[in-house]
């Protein structure tokens, strides 16, 4: 599927406006939430989209969500000097 995603600049605004470095550009984005209704009944939503809007690739997708999770962030406070 690749139609655009409904709001895309204003998750892309806000995503952007979180950046610590004033002069990275968002090139891409997968944003995971849970919800749960008043039954206690949980569950995940997943949007994803390119800077131009588009639906990422599944390929593409998997591999963000994957480095997210299993590859070391860059912290600065455990860094040895």
């Amino acid at each position: 599927m690749n139609d655009p995603i409904h709001n895309h600049e204003e998750f892309v605004e806000a995503i952007q406006g979180a950046s610590e470095i004033d002069d990275a550009v968002l090139v891409s984005y997968a944003l995971v939430c849970e919800w749960v209704d008043t039954d206690g009944k949980r569950w995940l939503t997943r949007i994803d989209a390119s800077a131009s809007g588009s639906r990422l690739s599944e390929w593409t997708r998997q591999g963000m969500l994957f480095n997210a999770l299993h590859t070391a962030w860059n912290d600065d406070s455990t860094e040895e000097d």
